[in-house]
């Protein structure tokens, strides 16, 4: 693992601004054709073909509270996400593969889903991406009754390979940023509201102090 996490309280100076940018962009649901059919609920297209004055000040400001005072040139994608109350399986553990950094930004004034990391407690090797998780994403509609029970079990036969090492609360305006190599999965919301965030995932980060590629490979 190249990145340690980092969890930054108040991070933008009005989050409310943030909100309402989010809720002034069309969200989609995510499927294959465009792109990313492996997340749930709905996201919005990526930033930087939509708002890339702010995708690259975020983007700067998050990297600069890891290289303060330091040039720094990345290359990334970020989109808001929703998440409706009526999903009730999204807590599945994952990697976000191709990843060096992940950062979510809480945007929920009275949400409760945050985010567990967590270490297998053996060699584990993630299913292929055909598994039930994804056409669940796709059409959640679809799931009721035994299927519903087949999806859970699913989930659950997973989680029973992994010990959580770590769990950050979902607090509003909350910056979380972890290595993307890192086994994760969100919360489920207890308060059932619907979960807003915004997300980048950092690709390449260049920086003087940034660690080198070839670091993850010894």
């Amino acid at each position: 693992m190249m990145y340690p996490s980092y969890i930054i309280d108040n991070f933008f100076d009005d989050s409310d601004v943030i909100v309402k940018l989010a809720n002034s962009i069309p969200f989609h649901r995510c499927t294959l054709e465009m792109g990313y059919n492996n997340h749930p609920g709905e996201r919005t297209d990526y930033l930087h073909s939509t708002h890339n004055d702010f995708f690259r000040w975020s983007g700067l400001r998050m990297l600069a509270a890891i290289f303060p005072n330091e040039k720094i040139s990345f290359t990334a994608k970020a989109s808001f996400q929703k998440i409706s109350k009526k999903l009730s399986e999204v807590d599945f553990i994952h990697q976000d593969k191709d990843t060096k950094l992940t950062a979510v930004v809480y945007l929920n004034k009275n949400g409760s889903s945050g985010t567990s990391l967590f270490k297998p407690k053996t060699f584990v090797t993630l299913g292929p991406e055909g598994t039930l998780k994804y056409d669940y994403y796709q059409s959640p509609e679809k799931y009721k009754g035994d299927k519903l029970k087949q999806l859970r079990m699913e989930k659950e036969a997973l989680r029973d390979k992994f010990n959580e090492t770590a769990s950050v609360a979902g607090v509003y305006n909350r910056l979380f940023m972890f290595d993307g190599h890192q086994y994760h999965s969100q919360h489920l919301d207890i308060n059932n509201e619907e979960r807003l965030t915004y997300i980048v995932f950092f690709s390449k980060i260049e920086s003087p102090n940034a660690p080198l590629e070839m670091m993850r490979k010894i």
